[in-house]
C-alpha cells in the first residue's frame, strides 16, 4: 500500500525562507522512488498537496527534512526566478556515454555538452504545474518534466551572483 504522506508539505516560514512572503509550497519528498539522479514523487500525492495551496511557488526537494544549504539555494532560487519561466531546477552535468539507436543498432553518439541531470530542488509555477498534471495517469512523475512535456518554460538554475543579464 502506498503512504499519503510521500510529499511533506513546509510552509516557507517554517523553513526560514526569506522569500515567504512570495506564496511558496515546499514539498519535501520522503519515501520517493530514484531512479538515477531524477527525482519521482507520488502523482496523486502531488495533486491533492498542489490543489490544496494558493501558492505561487511549488518547491520540491529531494529530503526528507531539507538541509540549511538547501534552504539557502531555494532562497536564492526564488529570488532569480523571472516572470518568463514557469520554473529553475538545480542541474548537474551529464557524465555519461549516450549513443542514439535505431532499431536494434547503435548509429551514433550524442552530444552531452546539450545534456544535463535535473536535481532537486525543483522550483515551480504552481498554475504551470496544475495545468501539466492534467490528464497524466502515472504513478509516479518527475514534476519539473511534467511542466517541461506541457510546454513550459524550465531553466537550470545559476547562482545569483554568477547569473548573467
Amino acid at each position: 500500500m502506498l503512504s499519503p504522506h510521500l510529499l511533506r508539505p513546509y510552509s516557507g516560514s517554517q523553513l526560514g525562507l526569506v522569500e515567504a512572503g512570495l506564496g511558496v509550497l515546499v514539498l519535501a519528498a520522503a519515501g520517493s522512488r530514484w531512479v538515477g539522479p531524477t527525482l519521482l514523487v507520488h502523482r496523486p500525492t502531488l495533486e491533492h498537496r498542489v490543489s490544496q495551496s494558493d501558492a505561487t511557488w511549488v518547491v520540491v526537494v529531494g529530503e526528507p527534512v531539507p538541509e540549511p544549504s538547501t534552504v539557502a539555494q531555494i532562497d536564492d532560487m526564488l529570488a532569480v526566478v523571472t516572470d518568463d519561466l514557469d520554473g529553475l531546477v538545480a542541474t548537474a552535468p551529464f557524465t555519461e556515454a549516450v549513443k542514439e539507436v535505431e532499431g536494434d543498432r547503435v548509429v551514433r553518439p550524442v552530444d552531452r555538452t546539450t545534456l544535463v541531470r535535473i536535481r532537486p530542488p525543483e522550483v515551480l509555477r504552481r498554475s504551470a504545474l496544475t495545468a501539466a498534471l492534467g490528464g497524466v495517469e502515472d504513478l509516479w512523475v518527475n514534476a519539473a518534466h511534467l511542466v517541461l512535456a506541457a510546454g513550459g518554460t524550465v531553466a537550470p538554475y545559476r547562482r545569483a551572483t554568477s547569473r548573467t543579464v
